[in-house]
């Protein structure tokens, strides 16, 4: 379950956004949160992360229960599908968008896929973390990062590798 604060603007925020505690702090993350909202709606800016978010709703509801592939995978959790839009919310405007799937461990994943040589996939436990591994040209990698609400920036400096690097 995602823990919310209701702010003075009437917006439902996920907690760990903002360290901030001031009733200034909360005017100024509404700020940015609407304005965030109102480029997301645009359609050169937001049209990706809108197929992303429904391609995720899909892919969670057909796979919301045991054996969901025929060989006894487990079920999408609602935690897990939570921190996964918390996460696709969490991407900076401008950031390629990724294509969405699901794995039979339960988890949800995001891939960003250039060729064979240039790919990063994240999965979502819903546990607070994202695991990742990227191919990049010959080398490759994996790890863990912490996921409290805003796209970790060893992740964010990958999905610009992977998406961009010559």
């Amino acid at each position: 379950m995602i823990e919310t604060v209701a702010l003075s603007c009437g917006l439902a925020i996920a907690t760990g956004m903002s360290q901030g505690t001031s009733e200034a702090a909360d005017q100024i993350l509404c700020l940015i949160t609407q304005t965030h909202g109102r480029l997301r709606q645009a359609v050169s800016l937001g049209e990706g992360i809108s197929r992303a978010a429904i391609a995720l709703r899909t892919t969670a509801e057909a796979c919301g229960r045991a054996g969901w592939d025929g060989e006894g995978a487990l079920a999408i959790t609602p935690a897990v599908k939570a921190d996964a839009f918390r996460f696709l919310a969490s991407l900076p405007l401008g950031v390629a968008v990724p294509s969405v799937g699901a794995e039979p461990d339960g988890q949800l994943t995001f891939e960003w896929y250039r060729s064979t040589d240039w790919l990063l996939s994240l999965s979502i436990a819903g546990e607070g973390t994202v695991h990742w591994a990227a191919v990049m040209g010959s080398k490759k990698a994996c790890g863990t990062e912490p996921f409290t609400g805003s796209t970790p920036r060893a992740i964010l400096d990958l999905i610009e590798r992977v998406t961009n690097e010559q």
